[in-house]
């Protein structure tokens, strides 16, 4: 899977044929996407967690497909999978 744009509530991904069976079969069904930030940024090496639905699919000519998806919730995980606290959740405590 490629991550060709991604933002507090969208996500573009391409995604092969391959992967295809990953993707939920019913579009209101959530799931979660971990995306890997690249291994030289800045914020050292992090995930976003993200809650998202399909919103469409777009499959070409040779089976991969560019799937959109809306976003519900964003997190920000360590590498090992531990949650980061963010500026809002220390104001809610």
């Amino acid at each position: 899977m490629i991550v060709k744009h991604l933002s507090k509530t969208i996500a573009v991904f391409d995604i092969s044929e391959t992967d295809m069976p990953a993707l939920p079969l019913d579009e209101r069904e959530t799931f979660t996407v971990d995306v890997e930030l690249e291994k030289n940024h800045p914020f050292e090496s992090r995930l976003i967690h993200c809650l998202a639905t399909v919103s469409a699919v777009t499959v070409r000519n040779n089976g991969d497909a560019e799937v959109y998806v809306a976003i519900q919730e964003i997190s920000f995980l360590t590498a090992d999978g531990a949650k980061l606290q963010s500026q809002g959740d220390e104001e809610a405590q």
